[in-house]
């Protein structure tokens, strides 16, 4: 239950930081073509991606190691090709 919750707070991060990403590329090239300075809303939205980035990252650690179960964890699905030679 709280894997399932968990995953789809990720997904709503991953969505805002696809957004800022977006937004950033898109105000700097903006600025980059008017020749503006660097300006409040700039920093803002930067600040958003970084922040969701960093979000994102720690939440995703948080639930590939933390949160996996044996049906939900994707280190339970890896075949074990070491011992197994018809793996290889």
């Amino acid at each position: 239950m709280i894997y399932s919750f968990a995953f789809k707070i990720h997904i709503v991060i991953s969505s805002i930081t696809m957004l800022a990403g977006i937004a950033t590329i898109a105000l700097s090239v903006q600025g980059l073509i008017r020749k503006r300075d660097y300006g409040r809303g700039d920093f803002g939205v930067s600040m958003v991606f970084n922040v969701a980035l960093y979000f994102q990252l720690i939440l995703g650690f948080l639930i590939y190691y933390l949160l996996r179960t044996a049906q939900e964890g994707p280190m339970w699905e890896v075949p074990d090709t070491q011992n197994d030679a018809s793996l290889r």
